[in-house]
């Protein structure tokens, strides 16, 4: 009997992840579908149950999805192509704000499901930082992206680069960031990272201090990194704990705060969309997560209701 419940937790389990990520267009393959479930199983279990079949689901190329929604393999395939060009883009960033000696972490952002970036988007960095150095490493990013026109416009996202999310490496557990404890598109946007600059294992640190991912994502495997080799290290040591480098930083602070747009502003630390500290700058006007939950949940409504 309790092998039966636990059969059906695994099975409605895969028909969730599947669900939510029709959300965006994305069919997932077994082991996708594995690593993201919500229930911990093994690979075996999940490849049995769907070569068995589940309700509402089907199958081709290797991928699973929901019913009459065989068009988005095409979506698949093209926005790998896309995905592709916009890392070559995110590289060439990478490499110049890797040079700033406070960086700590750069990852592409924002990819709910492998390589899953439509043409018209811009390119999501999150970006970690050392200590008591968040806002002049936003300052000497922004700056650096304004003077050479990556910054994305009202007019122009497309493979634009957005800086719309930095933390401090002190300050890495970013649980209190989530809607609640249902937040399902946060718990994938941290899995959907994907680093191109790592220094110090700080990615490593990173998952580990967000500890709280392995209940929601029992199955989910941590990316195995090589730490990106600097040769800045030695100086950075020399300087990071300069006091007139910790003035910088608070005038830095004041200044941003000062000049950000009114919108912004206004919804600083009113809750999850902007938030702004001294660890963590998060300035995301639009957050469309809830509206992303509901859509789930109506949908998955509609595939257990046939």
């Amino acid at each position: 009997m309790e092998q039966n419940r636990q059969l059906q937790d695994v099975k409605e389990a895969i028909v969730r992840a599947i669900v939510f990520f029709d959300l965006f267009d994305c069919p997932l393959s077994p082991y996708e579908i594995w690593q993201y479930l919500d229930r911990s199983a093994t690979l075996l279990e999940v490849k049995e149950i769907l070569t068995i079949g589940l309700k509402g689901i089907e199958s081709a190329n290797g991928f699973y999805f929901l019913g009459s929604r065989s068009n988005i393999l095409e979506e698949r395939q093209k926005r790998y192509h896309f995905s592709s060009a916009k890392f070559k883009l995110a590289e060439r960033a990478v490499r110049l704000f890797s040079l700033i000696p406070f960086v700590k972490m750069i990852a592409v952002a924002n990819i709910i499901g492998s390589h899953n970036l439509r043409d018209g988007s811009d390119i999501d960095l999150f970006i970690i930082t050392a200590p008591r150095r968040l806002w002049l490493t936003r300052l000497f990013c922004a700056g650096l992206a304004k003077i050479l026109g990556w910054r994305p416009t009202r007019e122009t996202k497309r493979n634009r680069i957005c800086l719309s999310f930095y933390a401090s490496s002190d300050a890495l557990n970013l649980e209190n960031l989530k809607l609640s404890s249902e937040d399902l598109y946060f718990n994938y946007w941290l899995v959907g990272l994907v680093p191109l600059y790592d220094r110090d294992q700080t990615y490593a640190k990173l998952i580990s201090e967000n500890n709280w991912l392995k209940a929601c994502l029992p199955n989910w495997q941590e990316l195995r990194l090589k730490s990106s080799a600097s040769s800045r290290r030695a100086g950075y040591r020399i300087w990071s704990f300069s006091s007139w480098l910790d003035r910088w930083e608070r005038k830095t602070f004041a200044w941003q705060l000062k000049i950000m747009p009114g919108a912004l502003k206004n919804l600083v630390n009113i809750d999850t969309r902007v938030r702004v500290n001294d660890k963590i700058i998060k300035l995301y006007l639009v957050d469309r997560r809830r509206e992303f939950l509901d859509k789930f949940s109506e949908r998955l409504d509609q595939i257990l209701r046939k």
